[in-house]
């Protein structure tokens, strides 16, 4: 700064040699300079410095010497740069938060601060979370210490470990096969051992047929082989019978016919027909038969068809064999041969003809079979095992019948006929693989009872053994009606997917059945079809299904989960559409009563809609998941459905893209503003699964949602669409997304992470205010606007970063983020919106890239910039510390730039800049250095608010006004001068500038803002040049005027002191001109003032005389213009006021000095001819007053109110006086009205009850009106009317020749030699004995009578004594009284008392008698001292009793007040009868030394001897349990007192003034406690427990706790 001064001085210095050429000094010869002396100047780390030298303004040169002997060309010291010190860690970094490290220059102190990256982490032990196994990698994970951040490890996998190899299978013809086994897994791997050896091949002829070739086939019996070759011819033998099949497409082989032949060569065809059949028994018992060679053609041998053919031993039967019945062969040549049976089976060829009943364990059919003949393994009752070939391709009925030690069969898929019965009474059967069901791949009989006899499904468990409880089919179509109905015992069954249909009841009572899978074909699902199968807890109906029908779940009350097509009867659509239909529900209203109340979850896989009421009151569902199919949900469709926790649906509402879409329709809601009572509270997750948008309102208010999938179909989520969802914890918003519409998770207070796509370009109002617990969140790219509130009441918010492609931040975007702790704005950034970090109260850091840009930004007010709470500005990760330099080129700061920049000590503003915006530099606590360049034409308001630490400031000429609050709370602040430049001093411009001493205010200025210098409380004088201009300032209020606190004004640099005189020509004094000018003690204002606005002299308390002109209304001087109402008029008159002289003007205006209840003189010009309206009225503390000779008329209520007016002259100009004139003044006891007065109003003196009126008129005037005497008793409701003395000038008597006195200060009327107890004026106070007679100008008067109203409303009267002269007392004699006794002499009231004479009914004592100098109410044998007359002196005994007409009266209390103002009684006993000495008793007694108390009195009462300044000495009875308040009260000769043992309690000040008292004996000196609370129960604890404590306690009595209540627990 000095540098850039002395350049400029240079610059000037040259300006001016330039044109005034070589005036000024003589370069040719010896001259002389122009010096001025500059010292030297240190230079600084950061600031040049100069060396001592001598400017000449002539020449403009440099020296270094006075005379100017030595040039110098260099005067600067280059600043010396700071001496950093070491580097000292002011924040460890961590591997969660980067540190700090600070130096400071040892020469200036500055300090640099610098971040340390962040810390390497501190992980602890590798923790395996994953076991490696042979072939899949494992994992660990280890954990810092520090920030919990987690690495991983991937564990490579292990790897087999292998046995030996074992031989499975011996290659021979055909491969082998090895395997070895992992010893670690047990994983098994195989390996091929290729083959060696030769086929073992077996010779079958093939005869022709009709139709085909005969050949012979060759095929190996270990691998199956095989090849043809050439036919060996055959003969037939003919003659044998047949007959046609029923359809005649073929011949059945009867019997032998006419055949002769003992080997029979049975042929393939008859007449070109096939043979295809032998019948049953049509060769039996034919014992001639040797051999029979059946033909290729043959499929069927029917029961015992070669049955006792004993001689038969040679039997030739081909592959084409499909069925041998029962008994077939039996006792055949070939049956009975042994030799023909292994290992107990017999065989024909490849057909199993029979197995012995003998056989035991495996049976292993031989390779090769390709039929199991009917019987064939029957009643083998041992075998325990069955192998049966992959070759057989029929089993025939009852095939195994009776094997009842069989626990497994395993039918392979080869077989193409199964016969019925083929397992009866398998009874130890448990496990059954069938290819299909019935007897062929396509047969109708599909029920699993076939195979035991049943003939039909109904009937399955009757002969299907309890011990099977697996079934695996492994082919077939259909699974007919009642297939495998009511096996109870059945646990597993599988079915192959070439399953089409299940049908009605196929599965129904399958009560143990658990694992079950509906193959992916099936089509359709019968009624009832699974109905009972109560182990089921998972269905998966394939996507292939297209009906279901009625209860097909039915009674399935174990189910947990169902995966469904679809929902209801159909896919189409048709039929019912409720999911309680499968479980047996007719329409939705039963869902709840069928579907199980065990079914958690449910999934639609291929569903177009969901029906109205689809779930109706399925209130056990907790998840549900529906398709990307489905188009469109119904009304209500999940109504009720209480349990849900998780949904996936693609749309949500009544269709995609309609009206109705808000999540809550499908409950119920009809408006989304009902989504959260119909909206199940359990649902924690919803994933929507298609769609391109999400709704307005969409999950509005389903606040018990805690996680939401989106699509990345999804393009918008639109206004509300999550609003106060506040469970939602995490939300993940999908690239697809583009924008995020208002309010859109507003509320979600429990989301604690967000994930924005990076295709987001807006972000809506709003769109994630009140989400308090979200932590992090990220703002991409490609985001280019964030809207007002965005993130608003995100409270748990610790860091921001606003992208470059962001422009502006919206209004409250991040307000109330109380947690935020940095945030990042980009130089893209160009408006910040309205309280836009508004409570983000732990924001630490502001990252910016371009302080010039900074400037720019248009905040909107002081919570849009960071700033204001921040405490670091870092530009290019630079933290900005000390000095803040503006770069040159930047013309304007804008308004809040650096608000609340508090480490900024000094300020660059470059020459560029022209304005300084509002708040640009507010609550810069720190700043104490900043240069206004003189380009600078407006600083705004606030500009410099809060600046703290600045000393001085210098306002540039160039500053035409200054903005409201420019350099408010500039605390630091001691003087300011406003340039002539200035003509507007804004709002708080100065305000709270706490240490601003003095102010200059130039005559250029024409306002001043409101509170402009609010709280300058150190403010001491202010300089003006002109009273007359300072007086048409226009100021806002009160603080706008810095005399409202300073105490000097100087004008001209002279100080006004005391009197302030305005000069003459002003015309005019504006509000709050002179406000708080409490050292002016006299104001005189000039005729030429001609409007004083409200509040000019506002608070100028100290004011106790004032001169205006008679046309001002007073009271508006004072008062505060902004609150102008009568109470506040009132209230704003200075307490000090006392004296007013009105100058100039002939007319007092109306209500100029209404209310001015302290005035005690008033003056008024003699140019005054009228008192208006009002004008004094209520100046309650006037006693007198002149009115001048020049005035005519009193104004209506002109003196109303003035109630100490005690006396006012009315001069003879006066001829008028208005209405209520002096109503109220009820100190006036005496007026006279001058013959001038020709009109008199109504009511002139209403309520001047103590007034007697004096007339110099004989009469009443014809002007006056009927009623200008008549006075109203407000408190009865009755006018009366006050006595009038006419032609008082030579009269004192008035019309009814009363003369009108005071006596000994009580008014009497005097007639007769007979004085009347007239009305009193209300201030009578005190205690009243009514005299037997007074004396009037030497005549005596009988006192006998007390006029109507005499006390009314004399309040102040304590008491009243009427003693027995008096013989009548007037109606209302007594109204009006508050608290008053009467004390009368006679005994009972005398006849002629009128009856309402004690209209207040006043406690009346009767038989009130003087006895020894002493009065008594005199009852019951008992008497009480009563009020006393004033004169009792001396000593005076309160005896035991008195006697009054022979009765005696024993005396036991003394009244209130008793002897109250007894000021000669000296000393007083008092009677051991008396219990009580009422409140005030002796109050006053001023020469009353001792008291003695003999009686039994137990309590001293409040004030009882208050004031008893003489009393040396008392003693309390120990019957004293309680003292009352000021009992003592400066009672100041006491010295010492007994409190007694009983006292409990003692009132405040009961001791208060008693200066001589120095020792308090406490007889019970514990549990004492004092309270502020006459009524507590307890206090604090008092200390009297020690020894020598009388001196203590007196000084607690009387002083240190002298406020508070003492009580003894």
């Amino acid at each position: 700064m000095k540098r850039k001064f002395l350049l400029a001085l240079l610059s000037i210095s040259m300006m001016i040699a330039c044109t005034i050429g070589l005036a000024a000094c003589d370069f040719g010869g010896g001259h002389s300079h122009d010096m001025t002396y500059h010292s030297a100047v240190d230079a600084t780390c950061t600031e040049d410095g100069n060396i001592e030298y001598w400017y000449c303004d002539g020449c403009g040169k440099y020296f270094s010497d006075e005379e100017g002997k030595h040039e110098v060309t260099d005067i600067t010291i280059a600043a010396k740069g700071h001496t950093w010190g070491d580097w000292e860690v002011t924040q460890e970094a961590t591997c969660q938060e980067k540190g700090s490290k600070t130096r400071t220059c040892s020469v200036c102190n500055e300090t640099e601060s610098e971040e340390m990256p962040l810390a390497e982490h501190s992980y602890g032990e590798w923790q395996v979370t994953e076991k490696a196994t042979c072939t899949e990698d494992g994992e660990q994970k280890r954990t810092c210490e520090v920030c919990g951040h987690e690495e991983t490890q991937t564990l490579p996998a292990l790897g087999h470990t292998w046995d030996d190899w074992q031989i499975v299978e011996e290659a021979t013809c055909k491969d082998g096969l090895r395997k070895h086994v992992c010893e670690t897994c047990g994983a098994e791997e195989e390996e091929i051992i290729p083959a060696s050896g030769e086929h073992k091949y077996i010779d079958t002829v093939i005869p022709p047929t009709v139709d085909e070739p005969g050949y012979t086939l060759h095929k190996c019996e270990i691998c199956g082989e095989e090849y043809k070759d050439t036919y060996v011819d055959i003969t037939f033998t003919e003659g044998l019978a047949y007959q046609l099949s029923a359809d005649k497409e073929y011949y059945i082989l009867t019997g032998i016919g006419d055949a002769i032949d003992t080997y029979l060569y049975l042929p393939a065809s008859v007449n070109n027909k096939p043979v295809k059949e032998i019948a049953a028994k049509a060769f039996k018992d034919n014992a001639e038969i040797t051999g029979v060679y059946i033909g290729s053609g043959v499929e069927v041998i029917g029961d015992s068809a070669f049955d006792g053919c004993t001689s038969l031993k040679d039997i030739t039967l081909f592959d084409s064999i499909k069925e041998i019945g029962v008994g077939a062969f039996e006792d055949t040549a070939y049956y009975n041969n042994r030799d023909n049976w292994e290992n107990s089976a017999l065989y024909i060829g490849s057909c199993l003809i029979d197995v012995r009943e003998t056989a035991l364990g495996t049976l292993d059919i031989k390779d090769g079979t390709h039929i199991i003949g009917a019987a064939a393994v029957a009643d083998c009752g041992d075998i325990s095992e069955l192998i049966i070939p992959d070759t057989v391709q029929y089993i025939n009925d009852s095939a195994f019948y009776n094997c009842s030690s069989l626990e497994q069969i395993n039918v392979h898929d080869g077989v193409e006929t199964i016969g019925g019965g083929v397992f009866n009474y398998c009874s130890s059967l448990q496990k059954l693989t069938l290819p299909f069901l019935g007897e062929t791949l396509n047969s109708t009989e599909t029920y699993i009872g076939y195979f035991f006899g049943m003939s039909d499904g109904y009937t399955n468990t009757k002969l299907i053994p309890k011990s099977l409880t697996e079934i695996i089919l492994t082919g077939g179509v259909a699974i007919g009606n009642y297939a495998f109905y009511n096996l109870v015992n059945l646990t597993d069954i599988s079915l192959p997917d070439t399953i089409k249909s299940i049908g009605d009841y196929a599965f129904s009572g399958c009560s143990n059945l658990v694992d079950f899978v509906i193959p992916a074909n099936v089509e359709s699902i019968g009624i009832e079809a699974f109905k009972g199968c109560v182990s089921f807890k998972e269905i998966v109906v394939p996507e292939n299904v297209t009906g279901i029908g009625l209860g097909a779940f039915g009674g399935c009350s174990k189910l947990e989960s169902i995966t469904m097509p679809f929902v209801g009867q159909n896919l189409d659509g048709k039929g019912e559409t409720h999911f309680g239909y499968i479980f047996g529900a007719q329409s939705y209203s039963n869902n709840e009563n069928n579907v199980p109340e065990s079914l958690k979850e449910v999934e639609i896989t291929k569903a177009e809609s969901i029906d109205d009421y689809a779930f109706y009151n399925c209130s056990s569902l907790t998840s549900i998941t529906i398709p990307d199919s489905v188009t469109s949900i119904g009304e209500d469709a999940f109504w009720g459905c209480s349990a849900l926790t998780s949904m996936s649906l693609p749309l949500v509402g009544e269709k995609a893209g309609k009206e109705m879409s808000h999540f809550g329709y499908i409950f119920g809601a009809k408006e989304y503003d009902y989504n959260n009572d119909y909206v199940p509270k359990a649902l924690k997750e919803v994933t929507i699964t298609g769609g391109t948008n999400i709704g307005n309102y969409l999950f509005s208010g389903c606040s018990g949602i805690k996680n939401i999938n989106i699509h990345d179909s999804i393009k918008t989520i639109e206004n509300n669409a999550f609003y106060n969802c506040n469970s939602l914890k995490s939300i993940v918003i999908p690239d697809s997304v583009t924008s995020i519409g208002d309010d859109a998770f507003s509320g979600c207070s429990s989301l604690t992470n967000v994930t924005i796509g990076n295709s987001v370009i807006s972000v809506g109002d709003g769109a994630f205010s009140d989400c308090s617990s979200l932590t992090n969140v990220t703002i991409p790219d490609s985001v280019i606007s964030i809207g007002d509130g965005a993130f608003s009441d995100c409270s748990s918010l610790t860091n921001v970063t606003i992208p470059d492609s962001v422009t502006c931040i919206g209004d409250s975007t991040f307000s109330d983020c109380s947690s935020l702790e940095s945030v990042t704005i980009p130089s893209s950034v160009t408006s910040i919106g309205y309280e836009a970090f508004n409570n983000c109260g732990s924001l630490k850091s502001v990252y910016i890239t371009d302080i010039a840009v900074w400037c720019n930004i248009d905040f909107s007010n002081e919570t849009s910039n960071p700033l204001y709470y921040a405490s670091e500005l870092y530009v290019d990760n630079k933290v900005v510390t000390n000095r803040l330099v503006i770069p040159d080129g930047v013309t304007k700061i804008k308004s809040y730039a650096f608000l609340n920049c508090d480490e900024f000590t000094s300020v660059r503003i470059p020459d560029s800049v022209t304005s300084i915006g509002f708040m640009a530099f507010a609550n810069c606590y720190g700043l104490m250095l900043i240069d206004i360049p003189d380009g600078v034409t407006d600083i705004g308001a606030s500009a410099f608010s809060g600046c703290r630490s600045m000393t001085n400031v210098t306002i540039p000429n160039s500053i035409t006004s200054i903005g409201g609050g420019a350099f408010s709370d500039c605390s630091s602040l001691t003087n300011v001068t406003i340039p002539d430049s200035v003509t507007c001093i804004g709002d708080s411009t100065f305000s709270d500038c706490s240490s601003l001493e003095s102010v200059t205010i130039p005559s250029s200025v024409t306002s001043i803002g409101y509170e402009a210098f609010n709280n300058c409380g150190s403010l001491k004088s202010v300089y003006i040049t002109d009273i007359a201009v300072w007086c048409n300032i226009d100021f806002s209020n009160e603080t706008s005027n810095p005399l409202y606190y300073a105490s000097e004004l100087y004008v001209d640099n002279k100080v006004v002191a005391e009197q302030l005189i305005i000069p003459d020509g002003v015309t005019n004094i504006s509000s709050y001109a002179f406000t708080n000018c409490d050292g002016f003690t006299s104001i005189i204002i000039p005729d030429s003032v001609t409007t004083i606005e409200y509040g000019a002299f506002y608070a100028c308390s100290s004011v106790a005389s004032i001169s205006l002109p008679s046309n001002i209304r007073v009271v508006r001087l004072f008062c505060d213009p902004n609150n102008v109402t009568v109470d506040t008029e009132q209230k704003s008159i200075p307490l000090s006021l006392r004296e007013v002289v009105i100058v100039g003007g002939d007319h007092i205006t109306d209500g100029m000095l209404k209310g001015f209840s302290l005035l005690t003189d008033i003056t008024i010009s003699e140019s005054v001819t009228s008192i208006g309206n009002d004008a004094f009225r209520d100046c309650s503390g006037l006693t007198g007053i002149t009115i001048p000779e020049s005035v005519t008329s009193i104004g209506g209520d002109a003196f109303r109110g003035c109630s100490g007016l005690t006396g006012i002259t009315i001069p003879d100009s006066v001829t008028s006086i208005d209405y209520q004139a002096f109503y109220g003044c009820s100190a006036l006891t005496k007026i006279v009205i001058p013959k001038s007065v020709t009109k008199m109003e109504n009511s002139v003196f209403l309520e001047c009850e103590s007034l007697i009126i004096y007339c110099e008129a004989e009469s009443k005037p014809s002007g006056w009106s009927q009623y200008w005497n008549r006075t109203k008793r407000i408190d009865l409701d009755k006018y009366t009317y006050i006595p009038v003395i006419w032609n008082c000038t030579n009269n004192e008597m008035d019309t009814q020749g009363y003369i009108y006195a005071e006596i000994d200060n009580v008014r009497y009327t005097l007639k007769d030699g007979i004085a009347r107890v007239a009305e009193q004026v209300k201030s009578i106070k005190g205690d009243l004995v009514i005299p037997e007679e007074v004396t009037y100008e030497n005549n005596k008067y009988k006192v006998e009578e007390i006029e109507w109203y005499a006390f009314y409303n004399c309040r102040y009267l304590t008491s009243v004594t009427i003693l027995s002269n008096v013989k009548k007392v007037y109606e209302y004699a007594f109204s009006g009284n508050i608290g008053l006794t009467i004390y009368c002499e006679a005994e009972i009231e005398p006849m002629y008392w009128y009856n309402n004479w004690n209209y207040s009914d006043c406690e009346v004592l009767w038989n009130c008698k003087k006895i020894n100098g002493i009065r008594y109410s005199l009852g019951s044998y008992v008497a009480t001292v009563v009020i006393q007359d004033k004169d009792v002196r001396g000593s005076v005994k309160i005896p035991d009793s008195v006697v009054y007409g022979n009765i005696t009266y024993t005396v036991t209390g003394i009244v209130d007040y008793a002897f109250k103002g007894c000021s000669s009684l000296k000393s007083i006993d008092i009677s051991q009868y008396v219990t009580s000495i009422g409140n005030g008793a002796f109050e006053g007694c001023t020469s009353l030394e001792s008291v003695t108390i003999l009686g039994k009195v137990t309590s001293i009462e409040d004030n009882a001897f208050n004031g008893c300044s003489s009393l040396t000495s008392i003693n309390i009875p120990d019957s004293v349990t309680s003292i009352g308040e000021r009992a003592f009260y400066n009672c100041s000769s006491l010295a010492s007192i007994v409190i007694p043992k009983y006292v409990s309690s003692i009132g405040r000040e009961a001791f208060k003034g008693c200066s001589s008292l120095k020792d308090v004996h406490f007889e019970n000196r514990y549990h004492w406690w004092y309270s502020t609370d006459s009524e507590a129960t307890k206090g604090t604890y008092i200390d009297l427990s020690y020894n020598n404590h009388e001196y203590v306690a007196a000084e607690y009595l009387t002083s240190t706790y002298v406020e508070y209540y003492w009580k003894r627990s």
